[in-house]
């Protein structure tokens, strides 16, 4: 398998919410079951040689839930990136571009994106049975494999990830 392994892997982590709805649980409880999915799902696909993982944890949609939600969910997903990133020395930021229109090519775009210096993912995986994209990587996913899996994402195994591969 290592042969065909793909070195980028795109994950849309969705059904946190019904996840803890169908189990009568807050739904706070479901965003911290997805998180601690991811975290166990990033370190088996470490181990299993995949390179690159980028993950799509909060949409714009995600914006219009209540003000409490969404400050839990920011909340959550600062504790997690400091956890898994500590002390990478990473700084995104915005510069301003002086560039001519005849310059632009599919390499310089490429070189504006959230992931400048990394393969197109392989394999793009979205959990809870929805078929759509969301405006994730739109750019970056024109020659990518889709799984889509009628699975919510605190659910998602190990084995899902072997068989999506």
């Amino acid at each position: 398998m290592e042969k065909n392994l793909p070195k980028h892997i795109a994950l849309i982590m969705d059904g946190n919410r019904r996840w803890a709805k169908e189990r009568n649980l807050d739904i706070k409880q479901g965003h911290y079951a997805g998180a601690e999915n991811l975290e166990k799902i990033a370190l088996y696909a470490n181990k299993i040689g995949i390179k690159y993982m980028t993950v799509y944890a909060f949409s714009t949609e995600n914006w219009k839930r209540s003000e409490a939600e969404v400050k839990g969910l920011m909340l959550l997903l600062k504790a997690y990136v400091e956890k898994m990133l500590a002390n990478d020395g990473s700084n995104y930021g915005v510069t301003e571009l002086n560039i001519n229109v005849e310059d632009i090519d599919e390499k310089m775009v490429g070189d504006y994106l959230y992931t400048k210096g990394q393969p197109d993912p392989d394999i793009m995986i979205r959990t809870s049975g929805e078929l759509r994209l969301s405006n994730f990587l739109l750019w970056q996913l024109a020659y990518t494999e889709f799984v889509f899996l009628n699975k919510y994402w605190p659910d998602f195994n190990e084995k899902d990830l072997d068989n999506a591969v």
